[in-house]
């Protein structure tokens, strides 16, 4: 149970034929998923047919979006055509340290920043929930709340404005939920604070199978040069905690 799950797979199921059939157990993995927190047994309603690709892909336990500290640059986000290119920031000039707001939980490695100019310009992003390891059952039976948030911030010497929208979309490519917010950080108290834009879907209609991320900004001054919006951590999460509390709470009187 403590070996790095790549080596059950890789080693000890060469072993021999017993090996094989302890390796291939769904026990032994929903063991290990329950250990290391990727299963929710309380909220997750009828355990998956597959602990091993749940293992592996751990999709409720994680972050969906890919590339989210910018540190691959425009890795899996796409822009559209004819839009000024984001570009990525080392370090945030003209704003605060990133990490002086972001809670500790949040930080995982290096994290670096986009930044747009003078023109609106977006970076999106689609994760395709079965393909990250959703089953169909939690999708349309369980719902679990879905948060998405995004950090962003402004230069000290330009204010900005700061665009996010994310759609669910169900399996008949129709919209099943949607938010969509502007904040303006022109004033100069708010400009070098980060600042995180969050949202929870809750309620949503069963069917949903792609979540469609999309962040972008502008600088409220026509200055050419990296004076724009500045956004980072963009997320996309199951909260199962979210429904844990609100089972556990008690009924209204």
């Amino acid at each position: 149970m403590l070996l790095p799950a790549k080596d059950v797979v890789l080693h000890c199921s060469l072993v021999c034929r017993s090996w094989l059939a302890a390796c291939r157990d769904p026990c032994f993995w929903q063991q290990k998923c329950e250990a290391e927190n990727k299963f929710v047994p309380k909220v997750s309603g009828q355990p998956p047919k597959n602990f091993v690709m749940l293992y592996f892909k751990e999709p409720y336990t994680r972050n969906l979006l890919r590339n989210t500290h910018a540190v691959d640059g425009l890795s899996h986000w796409s822009q559209p055509r004819g839009c000024q290119i984001v570009n990525v920031e080392d370090s945030p000039e003209g704003a605060y340290a990133i990490r002086d707001y972001i809670p500790a939980e949040e930080i995982q490695g290096k994290i670096q920043n986009w930044v747009t100019s003078y023109r609106y310009t977006f970076l999106t992003q689609s994760v395709v929930l079965l393909e990250e390891g959703c089953s169909r059952a939690v999708l349309d039976e369980l719902r679990p709340p879905i948060a998405v948030s995004a950090w962003c911030a402004a230069h000290e010497e330009s204010g900005a404005k700061f665009y996010m929208l994310v759609r669910l979309i169900d399996k008949r490519k129709k919209e099943a939920g949607h938010f969509e917010t502007e904040v303006d950080l022109s004033n100069e108290a708010l400009r070098k604070i980060w600042h995180k834009m969050e949202h929870t879907f809750t309620d949503y209609r069963p069917g949903v199978r792609k979540v469609v991320f999309k962040m972008g900004g502008v600088a409220t001054q026509s200055w050419r040069g990296q004076f724009g919006a500045k956004f980072t951590l963009p997320c996309v999460r199951f909260a199962f905690n979210d429904m844990q509390t609100e089972r556990q709470s008690p009924e209204p009187l």
